[in-house]
């Protein structure tokens, strides 16, 4: 690890003390000098490729499948039609009839990072202009049509709704408030 290095020198000509000049070299993680600890950051462990997750001894998709939603481009005129909107999905800990858990979109620019893609983020396709009140009703949308790809055996991916299903929205910062105005509404 390469430690914060300093340079400070004194400069004095014959009997005369012209001042102190320092050079300081920030460290290779970001801190400005090496008194400030390091952020605490989670390491990052890599899986091995050929690992699935399992659930009853049954192979699941992968964490980073894909899934495309037809989400309207504008709630207020359907008639502009929609666009495909990502999302992730897994079954791994669903139990019939259990809630569905929501992470709400982020401002991420990693798609691994959240589960359901915002317009405006990566591959996402963004409607003309796209408001808080836009945002709001693509969840409430989201939640009402979409056909989540449970196994048969599992659950029938129709039969989810948050009329039928407890669906639980979670989210931090812009998500999380994203989520206060969705229960507002």
């Amino acid at each position: 690890m390469k430690l914060f290095q300093a340079l400070s020198f004194v400069i004095f000509s014959p009997l005369i003390f012209t001042g102190v000049y320092s050079v300081g070299i920030s460290s290779l993680d970001g801190r400005p000098n090496g008194n400030i600890p390091p952020h605490p950051a989670m390491p990052l462990v890599a899986l091995p490729a050929d690992m699935k997750p399992l659930r009853d001894g049954i192979e699941l998709p992968p964490y980073s499948t894909i899934y495309y939603f037809d989400q309207l481009i504008d709630h207020k005129k359907p008639e502009l039609g929609t666009f495909k909107q990502r999302y992730m999905f897994t079954w791994e800990y669903y139990q019939k009839g259990g809630p569905i858990i929501l992470s709400t979109p982020g401002t991420s620019e990693d798609p691994k990072c959240r589960y359901m893609a915002y317009p405006f983020q990566g591959k996402a396709m963004p409607p003309p202009v796209h408001t808080i009140e836009q945002a709001i009703e693509d969840l409430v949308y989201f939640a009402r049509n979409v056909h989540l790809p449970f196994p048969e055996a599992i659950e029938d991916g129709n039969n989810v709704g948050p009329d039928k299903n407890p669906w639980i929205l979670v989210g931090g910062s812009y998500s999380g408030a994203l989520v206060s105005w969705t229960m507002v509404r």
